[in-house]
């Protein structure tokens, strides 16, 4: 329920009666404007025209000095000329003194009107004239029972009654009480024009729409050329998008009425949704023309502006109408709308914060604050105000929509995902909602249900490059990279100029092992976006590929002046030092990943690495430890673990280690190759041989392997086929001295010495 919105007009001489009214008015619940301060009409002429517009409830304090007045007969005279174009208004007065039937000879119109009096213009009491007053407006003073409404009857007061009643619940925003008195109305006087109108604006009021129609539609059989109720008809029409035929039922409207700015600006709102931009700002104009003081024409021209791109100039209209009505929560919402195309998230957001406070109820606005909050990253506050969207508004699918944007930002995407799959059962073609779900599906490696989801909103619109991006991303977070480049390409096609697409196609090009075409992606990111911290770190990572070492370390250190906390470039410079022996360095970039985030588990893996290059074994055996304690299933920290192991001859472990590993990941070689090289200390050389076999099978370029396996076949005396392994490491790396003095004693052994003392040349010329 909202405060019923009075104006009172009264004569100074009756001020001590009228200010007895205000207070009871005001107990009730009201929001009463008067001239408490009798400082003349002259005075406040442009707030008085201003307030009686924007009230809907009108009260007149009568006495001949009233009638008598200046501006008391003015003031009747612009309520009633509101009251004209808008029936759902209520004109209440209340005769203070004793009047004579002439003395409202220049008033007649509020013969119309019930008032609060006895018969023949006498005047009650003034606290029953107060208890009369509270009774036909629908509102309760302080400790006193509500009223009850008017019991049916076959009669013109009771009808009369039930109408003015609903009337005044409607001025309290309290249409669902209201409907009933109105359809009692309808049911005991059928051809009543008032009860048929009012029954269609209190449902109107409650985007009861269809049922509107029905209510105008009976009343404009009664009054076929009443221009308010063809201008109401088209805006229910308009509600239920049938803006052809509100077009039509506007126009009607005008014909009949051609200076009633309210049609004019319902035209306006039409044709805008018919994406007749330039018409609608047309006819919004004309209607500010007709009456510059209907702040609804200024918000009608503003949105015109909007649609045409004019957003400075619709700011501008939003402002004259917040001029002439300051709690416009439309006006307050559509200068929001206006300021977040502008990316002023900050001044967008205080204008959908106050119409949230104008309207609390204002589901549009609660949903719009939403949305600028996940853009202000304040993902919390953007929760909560979409969740009062969608209590709301439950049958709104972008309310349900920024409540999953909400929440997969704050990392909880199988809460987007329910979110985005409700907004999606409102309407199972909203792209964005396919969008997001697929990212919430993403971040849960449910990659082909993502990947389904991206399809979907593609179907839909496939021209949506943000879509395609996403879908390249989510493949590459799958490791298809093969697959994923199109997507990507796809997506530059239609933006060409987005950096982060272009860093997505640099990852999946780095992940084919293309690190020069990758280079060359992240150097197109960068150019786009220079501060872009990840991407120096990804461009570090594709010139140590290319094995420009100094390059990268450039690289990440440009990276770290943009996000000196960043633990993985920490960590890839680390690795980068590390492959150009820079061991003091590399320790020292570990050292500081770790100190920024001691569970980071690779950079314990890979310091450890390190230690076990400088043989500090205990330590290195102790940052295996500590990684696996992060994370038990850290492969490479099991292999570094069995690494360590046989170096202190606990082989035995050693092996349980690599095991470990390989159950973990049946195609890690170098586990395999590492539990050959155990069994090839143990003098186990059929052992060694089957998992040089199995590293082998997974990189069958990988020369120690191949070095290694011969190395079992010659203490196996298979010379022979020691010496075809040696061949094939030799094929893969021709200055691999330790193959060539291998693969010497294999070929005397073989008994074929001139061969085997130009493996030995070799080998001696290489250094080995």
């Amino acid at each position: 329920m909202s405060q019923m919105q009075i104006f009172l007009s009264h004569s100074s001489a009756d001020k001590a009666y009228s200010d007895a009214v205000v207070r009871a008015l005001r107990a009730a619940g009201a929001d009463v404007w008067y001239d408490e301060h009798s400082l003349g009409a002259g005075e406040l002429l442009s707030e008085i025209t201003r307030q009686i517009r924007l009230r809907p409830v009108f009260v007149v304090v009568l006495s001949k000095a009233a009638v008598a007045s200046e501006w008391v007969p003015r003031e009747c005279s612009w309520a009633y000329k509101f009251y004209t174009r808008d029936p759902s208004r209520i004109v209440l007065p209340i005769i203070a003194a004793q009047l004579d039937p002439d003395d409202l000879d220049n008033l007649i119109y509020l013969e119309d009107f019930r008032r609060v009096d006895r018969a023949n213009y006498q005047p009650f009491p003034p606290q029953e004239a107060i208890t009369r007053t509270l009774r036909m407006l629908a509102l309760t003073a302080p400790g006193e029972a509500p009223a009850t409404a008017p019991q049916p009857a076959a009669s013109a007061e009771a009808v009369s009654d039930l109408i003015e009643r609903g009337k005044a619940l409607g001025a309290q925003n309290r249409y669902e009480e209201a409907i009933p008195l109105f359809e009692q109305a309808t049911g005991l006087a059928s051809k009543n024009f008032s009860a048929w109108f009012n029954l269609g604006y209190a449902r109107d009021a409650v985007k009861r729409y269809d049922e509107a129609l029905e209510a105008y539609d009976r009343a404009l059989a009664l009054r076929p050329t009443d221009a308010v109720t063809w201008a109401d008809k088209g805006f229910a029409l308009y509600s239920l998008k049938r803006y052809d035929e509100a077009l039509a039922a506007s126009e009607r409207a005008i014909a009949l009425d051609p200076n009633f700015a309210v049609a004019w600006n319902n035209k306006s709102a039409i044709l805008d949704s018919l994406n007749r931009h330039e018409e609608a700002l047309a006819v919004g104009e004309h209607a500010t023309t007709i009456d510059p003081t209907y702040a609804f024409a200024w918000i009608s021209k503003g949105t015109a502006l909007l649609s045409l791109k004019r957003t400075d100039e619709a700011i501008a209209a939003y402002d004259h109408a917040l001029d002439l009505d300051p709690n416009s929560a439309l006006a307050v919402y559509n200068k929001g709308t206006a300021l977040n195309e502008l990316n002023r998230y900050d001044e967008a957001l205080s204008a959908y914060e106050r119409a949230t406070t104008l309207d609390p109820a204002y589901a549009a606005a609660w949903n719009n604050k939403a949305s600028a909050l996940n853009d202000l990253h304040r993902y919390d506050e953007a929760l909560a105000a979409a969740e009062r969207a969608c209590t709301l508004a439950p049958d709104n699918k972008l309310a349900w929509y920024n409540k999953g944007s909400a929440l997969l930002r704050l990392n909880r995407p199988a809460e987007a995902v329910v979110a985005n799959e409700q907004s999606l059962s409102i309407d199972p073609a909203y792209v964005d909602a396919w969008n997001v779900k697929g990212l919430a599906l993403t971040n849960l490696q449910r990659y082909d249900e993502a990947l389904l989801s991206y399809d979907r909103a593609l179907a839909l619109d496939p021209n949506r490059a943000m879509v395609w991006y996403n879908k390249g991303n989510t493949l590459n977070k799958a490791q298809r990279y093969t697959e994923a480049l199109p997507m990507l390409d796809r997506a530059l096609a239609l933006d060409p100029n987005n950096a982060d697409t272009w860093g997505a196609k640099g990852n999946a090009l780095l992940g084919l092992n293309r690190p020069a075409e990758a280079l060359a992606a992240y150097d197109r990111t960068l150019a786009l976006d220079p501060n872009n911290g990840p991407m120096w770190s990804n461009k570090g990572a594709a010139l140590t590929d290319l094995r420009r070492y100094n390059e990268a370390i450039a690289a990440y250190d440009r990276a770290l002046s943009l996000t000196p906390n960043d633990v993985p470039v920490w960590y890839n410079k680390g690795n980068t030092l590390r492959d150009i022996q820079q061991t003091s360095e590399a320790l020292a970039a570990y050292d500081r990943a770790l100190a920024l985030d001691p569970n980071y588990a690779p950079a314990w893996v890979n310091k450890g690495n390190v230690l076990a290059m400088l043989q500090r074994n205990s330590e290195a055996l102790a940052d295996f430890d500590r990684a696996l304690a992060i994370d038990q299933t850290f492969v490479e920290a099991w292999n570094g673990r069995g690494n360590m192991l046989t170096r202190f001859n606990r082989n035995s472990e050693g092996l349980a280690a690599y095991d470990r590993a390989i159950a973990l990941d049946p195609t890690y070689a170098l586990a395999w190759y590492n539990k050959g090289n155990t069994f090839l200390e143990l003098h186990r050389y059929d052992e060694a041989i089957g998992a040089y076999d199995r590293a082998l099978a997974l990189n069958p370029n990988y020369v120690p392997s191949w070095v290694n396996k011969g190395n079992a076949l010659l203490n196996l005396n298979r010379y022979g086929e020691a010496l075809s392994c040696y061949d094939r490491a030799l094929a893969l790396d021709p200055t691999f001295a330790l193959a060539l003095r291998n693969k010497a004693v294999a070929l005397r052994a073989l008994g074929r010495n001139g061969e085997a003392r130009e493996a030995e040349r070799r080998a001696q010329a290489l250094g080995g």
